[in-house]
């Protein structure tokens, strides 16, 4: 394993420069990238990144709202995928720390932190997918890829039990998720023609 991973003297919080490029490897080289980052050096960087993915997502998410509803409605969704998305990272984070433990990984609070921060990557690639709702999908398999490898590299969870595990979990959440989905669709579709039929009943 890359001795950056193991000890905060890699150049920088953030392996590979900024945000943009940062994020960029996050996304096309999880294996180089977790390999490299540093164990401990603080939560302000990580932290930092996080927010910057946050505050993206909850842009795209309000200007889809923007579209069809008030301005309002607009800012109460910028805030609130915001707030309950730094929520969800420290929860996250001390998931992640837990199970690296119970399986047998030499997780830190810290290290787990930097995961669950860099993985928020994926929240406004999420929020662009939300327009077709089976993406969110596909991007939500692309995220437990993502802890596996930093759960491997980082913490040194052994391989198998993290695919097994961390993998079984991610496949029984990607089924709910399609399920979900599908439910969602058919509810859509049976209000959309309840609501034509009765548009189309007379008015006594």
């Amino acid at each position: 394993m890359d001795e950056t991973a193991t000890t905060g003297s890699a150049p920088g919080a953030w392996p590979g420069g900024g945000i943009v490029s940062t994020a960029i490897r996050v996304l096309t080289e999880p294996k180089r990238f977790f390999a490299s980052m540093p164990r401990d050096g603080g939560f302000e960087e990580p932290a930092v990144f996080a927010l910057v993915m946050l505050i993206a997502s909850a842009v795209i998410h309000g200007l889809w709202v923007l579209l069809t509803l008030a301005f309002g409605a607009f800012l109460t969704v910028l805030v609130l995928t915001a707030l309950f998305g730094a929520i969800g990272l420290v929860i996250g984070a001390g998931i992640l720390y837990f199970l690296s433990r119970a399986l047998g990984g030499d997780a830190q609070f810290e290290s787990s932190f930097r995961i669950a921060a860099f993985a928020t990557v994926l929240t406004p690639v999420s929020a662009v997918a939300s327009i077709v709702p089976l993406l969110t999908v596909l991007v939500s398999a692309y995220g437990v890829y993502l802890v596996i490898i930093a759960l491997v590299t980082v913490d040194r969870v052994p391989e198998g039990r993290a695919w097994a595990v961390v993998g079984g979990l991610g496949v029984l959440l990607l089924i709910a998720s399609m399920a979900a989905v599908f439910v969602g669709g058919r509810a859509a579709a049976g209000l959309e023609r309840w609501g034509g039929r009765l548009e189309q009943t007379p008015a006594d």
